[in-house]
């Protein structure tokens, strides 16, 4: 068993730059003789040495470079950054095992109170079913409910990480009815008689900005950047009016945009940047393409065909393209298409006359299967020359 550290090896709180977290979690000192309890009033003390007015915790150097390098990564993954400020008081990880009963969430290197991307999706997650949106489309956006199921969602969401120093707060729920919770055979009646129990916690102060991420997990698909913009517009929704952290239902954890005109301007530059890197790279790529798969990509592009499948069903069965392919298979050009077709229609290639159910029903449509067994004597034509 690890026992605290005795009042004999305490050292006094560490100045200047130091882990706010570390310090709060492993060098509470308040103890009494037998290290089995703390009074009310160390406890009081602890939260009162992080919540004084005059000291912030997190290196503002630090969460700038933090800040800086999510802000690459999103762009990078055509994601979103959002910055909201807390409304009124925040308060994370209050479930969390600590000496003064009421825990609280620090980020392990960083040293600042932050909320689990885990707890964001929760809460964009219960908006959503909230708002009445289709089983279906929750589960294709953040994955299904139950963890033992291996699939995952179309939308990351991060940590909500502050972007400067944090001030915090000492704040006090006082419970009436202690001995009616605590005792589990319901003899004790919720009486006017029981004494109220100040219980210290601590909290973050209003006015403190986070910021808040969601990328698609394919940042060239565009099902998944979609789904990553409805995500961003249920997360704004659910932070204004469902809050975050713990003790929402009185109030706690409700935030509000910090600067709205500031984040759509950087994530317009963010997408306009991506568009150069993408239309340089396409350059680059068409430069070694046959001119088959040049006017392939060409057309692609023009028309979606890649994110689109029904676009790509429609230019799929006009058949222009497979009777250009048979007449003139570049073996580039046909790689490119039946990548598509792969892609559109899982497993039709492989075995276009698939059955399905207990009636073993075709699992794909007569058109369907005829295109494949084109492409298919186009593969083994291409093989065999």
């Amino acid at each position: 068993m690890n026992l605290p550290l005795p009042k004999s090896l305490h050292t006094e709180k560490p100045t200047g730059d130091y882990n706010a977290g570390l310090w709060y979690d492993k060098f509470f000192h308040h103890w009494d003789a037998g290290f089995k309890e703390v009074s009310r009033d160390g406890k009081s003390q602890w939260i009162g040495e992080f919540s004084n007015s005059k000291v912030k915790v997190g290196d503002p150097r630090q969460l700038e470079e933090q800040y800086q390098r999510l802000r690459r990564m999103t762009a990078a993954c055509a994601g979103r950054l959002l910055r909201f400020k807390t409304d009124g008081r925040f308060v994370t990880g209050l479930g969390r095992e600590h000496p003064i009963e009421n825990g609280f969430a620090w980020h392990h290197t960083l040293g600042v109170p932050y909320l689990p991307g885990s707890s964001v999706k929760g809460i964009v997650r219960a908006w959503a079913r909230e708002q009445g949106v289709e089983k279906g489309d929750i589960k294709r956006i953040f994955g299904p409910a139950n963890q033992n199921n291996a699939s995952v969602g179309s939308v990351i969401v991060g940590d909500a990480l502050p972007t400067a120093s944090v001030q915090l707060a000492a704040e006090v729920m006082t419970p009436h009815y202690g001995l009616y919770y605590q005792d589990k055979s319901a003899a004790t009646p919720p009486a006017d008689w029981h004494d109220p129990t100040p219980i210290p916690f601590l909290a973050v102060d209003k006015g403190q900005t986070f910021t808040f991420m969601l990328i698609p997990r394919r940042a060239n698909d565009a099902g998944d950047i979609k789904d990553c913009e409805t995500a961003t517009a249920w997360l704004c929704e659910a932070l204004i009016w469902l809050g975050a952290g713990a003790k929402t239902s009185v109030g706690y954890g409700r935030f509000t945009r910090a600067d709205e005109q500031a984040d759509l301007a950087a994530a317009a530059q963010a997408q306009e940047e991506r568009e150069k890197q993408e239309h340089a790279a396409r350059a680059k790529r068409m430069q070694g393409l046959s001119p088959m798969a040049r006017e392939l990509e060409h057309t692609i592009a023009k028309c979606d065909l890649e994110a689109d499948k029904n676009a790509f069903s429609a230019w799929l069965f006009s058949e222009d393209w497979l009777d250009k392919l048979e007449q003139n298979p570049e073996p580039d050009a046909m790689e490119r298409f039946q990548s598509l077709v792969r892609k559109h229609f899982p497993g039709l290639l492989e075995n276009p006359d698939k059955t399905q159910g207990k009636k073993q029903k075709p699992a794909f449509k007569p058109r369907q299967q005829e295109i494949a067994r084109r492409v298919n004597r186009l593969l083994r034509r291409d093989s065999n020359p």
